[in-house]
């Protein structure tokens, strides 16, 4: 379960916390600073890296198990912190045994009438008390005890106690893990006994003029004693009693599937990474860690909770690792880190939770030389008596701001000069305060790179669920002033559940959607958070454009399956952007992810989340509020020596209930800004016919960094293409719908996948093509002769006088080609000089205007004319040579000539008869025939 009742009221009421009129802050109007009083500040100290080392081995060492272990400490009464409120039942505010302790007391200095409260679930499930029961006390004798109230849930529900005349009542839970059971009490209700024993009237004790973190125990609340408890609970390991023995990263690990949520960006590459902080080294076992680390020129930072550590960035190799207490002596949890771009120099911050604020400053770029250190009180002026917590840290070209929420009070906002800082003999300077701002989880002061367009500083945060409100800071060299200049409308959103873990008792803590880090570049104003998408934890990002104060990007990694929380975002000079984030669901350990995209990835797309590091282990590190706790942030950074590349670190689960960090640098390919090659394109194979209405073609297969390669057949030809000049994957093109034996021409280009916008090559030089001309469907004969033959083509074509285009008529007849074997651009030849009375065969193909031709149509026979009255087969008809042979035949001794045919058969009909004797007399008498 999760603090959703309680975070939608904070919402929907905006500042819980009451203000002054004047102090609510219209878009518009500006807020003057006030000084942090120079009594406030201290001088500070240079020292070098070898003191602090020198320090930190000197110091006693004693495990360090951070301000959420319990130690020996029994449970008190307390209000919870905001993150820690979760199912109040009136108002905004409830009562918890801290710790979960299992048996506490309040004394009502006087007997009552004790009627009932209201009992819910404090924290996620795993931890709920599964009963509590209530023992009434008269004196020092019990005097009444109820049953097992088991109604614990998120849901406040009555528990009637219904106890007369008792002075104390002791309130007994049963434990559900190592000892410990937590629940929440509202509106305990009891009517005092007035002198004459009669009951006066009911009071109702709502809680709702305590403030979040308020201990009752010790105190004199309502007029009761509020004790301190008794519970027994169980021997727990602290978390670890040493140095964590960290598992193999590898063995016996099953697949880790994120959710493929992301879109269509463009995932960077993962170079550099190594491993980070992890629970138990330098003797600190403090939970959650607060993820923080920046990168430098050559060195990676990191400061959580409570270590303060250098890394070689190339290497990974750990140079310094030390307690955060012992680099910067006072301070306490949620430490920052930040380089500076402008000056070269780190800055770190850490709170005391008390009333000041710690500061670190570089005094060159290398982080293993010396440092200035500072603090100064946060808990003055409008914040006396309530401390600092969540700082948060940005930087611009004059100084460094923090935002803070002073815990019982409200939000404010610390600027700094920074050329004091970075003098040759620092000093802290002036420190302004912007004091009393709505709450609104945190407020993120961006990392500033460039310059904005208007100047000053800016800062976002969490107006409401449907809002994003910036604030711009300007002056701070002089007199600042503080304005909100938009409240910027984003989509709706919840706050996100606390996430299932494999091997978790409770869920682990997912905070709330406050902004987790924020940068300004390019005209840009970028934010991350926590979000509710179905149920589970998502992470949600923007860009936001500072010349409209509007969303140019809304984008949101989220799963079917996985959680996604504590997410930091960072964004190159080229405009590609990066976010870490954890991940995890009841079937995976916490994990640490990353994704990306480039500039140029289409509008609000990430590509989906990748695995930086594997949780390998359960955490259950419970705090005193029941919450099982991660985070509570987590940081990306931008290289000072190539501000292209992008970092980040992130939280995972090293071993059992053992946080670790991961560190990776991540950089995207050089941008792709060439075509595909080759350039301009050419064909593998140019366009050829497949027939009478299609032509084919192939292109060279290119290459490109940016896959997969289109192509671009394009019909150039006055005579358009049928289904060319559309982009294709394929390398092969057919173009049909075509007409016969007509030139078409074509050229083709590649273009690659580049988004937004693709790169494309040049055109290849046209190349031209003609579609197959028709096949004859065969020959027919004209006029047959003795000795010539006329042939006829059979078929339909087109343009058979353009270019080579033409049809082939051929003999298979030997002697058969005179006259033919010629391309003829009609449909007749004739074949001549052939031998009378004889077969022959002839073909026939076609060819169109480019030369290429058909295959043979289906041969035809043809038999030529005999020659008549060529009695003796010389071929001519001679009366003087032939007559002696007519003369036998007249006489009946005629021998059939080859063939058998009739050669006196001048009339041609195939006999011999007195029409063929009178036409011998005609050519006799006449001199010829």
């Amino acid at each position: 379960m999760n603090s959703f009742s309680l975070l939608s009221l904070i919402v929907s009421l905006l500042a819980p916390i009451p203000l002054p009129p004047d102090r609510i802050e219209p878009v518009g109007v500006e807020l003057r600073s006030e000084k942090v009083s120079p009594a406030d500040i201290d001088v500070g100290f240079v020292e070098s890296m070898e003191d602090a080392i020198a320090r930190d081995q000197a110091r006693p060492q004693e495990p360090d198990y951070g301000p959420n272990y319990r130690g020996e400490e029994q449970g008190t009464w307390n209000i919870p912190s905001v993150r820690a409120t979760y199912f109040p039942r009136s108002g905004v505010h409830n009562l918890v045994n801290k710790w979960g302790d299992t048996r506490m007391g309040i004394g009502f200095r006087g007997t009552v009438n004790l009627g009932g409260v209201y009992v819910s679930g404090q924290a996620g499930a795993g931890v709920w008390s599964t009963g509590v029961r209530a023992v009434g006390y008269l004196g020092d004798t019990a005097v009444a005890t109820t049953d097992w109230f088991r109604d614990v849930d998120n849901t406040p529900s009555w528990f009637n106690i219904c106890f007369q005349g008792v002075d104390r009542v002791v309130i007994e839970a049963e434990p559900v893990i190592n000892g410990a059971g937590w629940y929440a009490l509202d509106d305990l209700t009891f009517a005092r006994r007035g002198p004459d024993g009669r009951p006066q009237p009911d009071t109702v004790l709502d809680f709702e003029d305590t403030s979040f973190g308020q201990k009752l125990t010790g105190s004199n609340y309502a007029g009761l004693t509020w004790e301190v408890g008794t519970g027994h609970f169980r021997a727990a390991a602290p978390g670890i009693a040493g140095p964590p023995k960290l598992v193999d990263l590898t063995a016996g690990l099953g697949p880790l599937v994120p959710g493929p949520r992301g879109g269509g960006g463009t995932l960077p590459i993962l170079s550099t990474n190594f491993q980070g902080v992890i629970r138990g080294q330098a003797n600190s076992f403090s939970y959650p860690p607060d993820t923080c680390g920046a990168v430098g020129p050559t060195q990676f930072v990191v400061t959580v909770n409570r270590n303060f550590a250098i890394f070689d960035k190339s290497f990974g190799t750990s140079i310094v690792n030390m307690s955060l207490g012992s680099f910067l002596p006072g301070s306490n949890g949620d430490p920052r880190v930040i380089y500076d771009q402008y000056s070269g120099r780190w800055f770190i911050i850490v709170s005391d939770f008390s009333t000041r604020i710690y500061l670190a400053v570089s005094t060159t770029s290398d982080a293993n030389g010396s440092w200035f250190k500072t603090s100064f009180v946060a808990s003055t002026d409008g914040d006396t008596g309530c401390f600092p917590d969540y700082p948060t840290l940005g930087v611009d070209a004059d100084g460094i701001y923090m935002g803070s929420y002073m815990v019982g009070c409200g939000m404010t906002i610390f600027a700094i000069p920074k050329a004091p800082l970075i003098a040759g003999s620092p000093t802290l300077g002036t420190v302004w305060a912007f004091r009393g701002l709505p709450y609104e989880q945190a407020i993120q002061p961006v990392h500033t790179f460039g310059t904005p367009a208007v100047a000053g500083q800016y800062f976002t945060s969490e107006q409401s669920s449907t809002q994003i409100r910036v604030r711009r800071l300007t002056n701070i060299t002089s007199t600042p002033s503080l304005t909100t200049v938009a409240a910027v409308p984003v989509p709706s959103h919840g706050f996100p559940p606390d996430v299932p873990s494999l091997g978790g008792a409770t869920p682990l803590d997912s905070i709330d959607n406050r902004h987790m880090n924020a940068v300004y570049r390019n005209g840009s104003i970028w934010t991350a958070h926590n979000v509710e998408v179905s149920g589970r934890a998502a992470v949600r990002w923007y860009e936001i454009s500072e010349n409209t104060m509007t969303t140019l990007q809304v984008g949101q990694v989220d799963s079917p399956t996985l959680n996604y929380w504590m997410p930091s975002i960072m964004v190159n000079s080229v405009g590609d952007m990066v976010l870490g984030f954890s991940g995890a669901d009841a079937t995976q350990y916490a994990s640490a992810y990353y994704t990306g995209r480039r500039a140029t990835d289409p509008t609000g797309q990430t590509a989906p989340p990748a695995l930086l590091q594997a949780g390998v282990a359960p955490q259950n590190n419970i705090d005193q509020y029941g919450r099982n706790r991660w985070g509570d942030y987590s940081l990306c950074s931008l290289d000072p020596s190539d501000d292209t590349k992008l970092w980040t670190i992130q939280e995972y689960a090293a071993a059992t209930d053992t946080w670790g960090t991961w560190v990776g640098r991540v950089s995207f390919a050089p941008p792709d800004i060439s075509g595909p090659a080759p350039d301009p394109m050419t064909f593998a194979i140019a366009p050829m016919a497949l027939g009478t209405t299609s032509v084919t073609m192939s292109a060279t297969p290119a290459t490109d960094a940016t896959p997969p390669v289109q192509y671009l057949f394009q019909c150039t030809s006055a005579t358009p293409g049928g289904t060319s000049s559309f982009w294709q994957v394929g390398e092969t093109h057919i173009d049909s719908g075509l007409s016969a034996n007509t030139a078409y021409s074509y050229r083709l280009a590649a273009r690659d996948s580049n988004t937004p916008t693709p790169n494309q090559s040049a055109f290849s030089p046209d190349h031209h093509v003609a579609t197959s001309i028709e096949t004859p469907q065969g020959l027919a004969t004209g006029v047959v002769g003795v000795d010539f033959i006329e042939l006829v083509a059979l078929g339909t074509f087109s343009n058979l006088s353009e270019g080579q285009s033409g049809l082939y008529f051929d003999s298979l007849t030997p002697g058969g080609d005179t006259g033919l074997n010629v391309w003829v651009q009609g449909t007749m030849a004739t074949a001549s000089g052939l031998m009378p009375d004889t077969d022959y065969e002839f073909v026939l193909k076609a060819r169109n205007r480019d030369g290429v031709e058909t295959a043979l149509c289906d041969p035809i026979s043809v038999h030529t004319y005999w020659v008549s009255g060529d009695c003796n087969n010389d071929l001519i008809f001679s009366v003087e040579s032939d007559l002696d042979c007519i003369v036998e035949a007249l006489l009946g001794n005629e021998t059939s000539p080859p063939g058998g045919a009739h050669r006196i058969d001048l009339n041609y009909n195939e006999i011999t008869d007195g029409e063929d004797i009178q036409f011998i007399l005609d050519c006799l008498q006449f001199g010829g025939c």
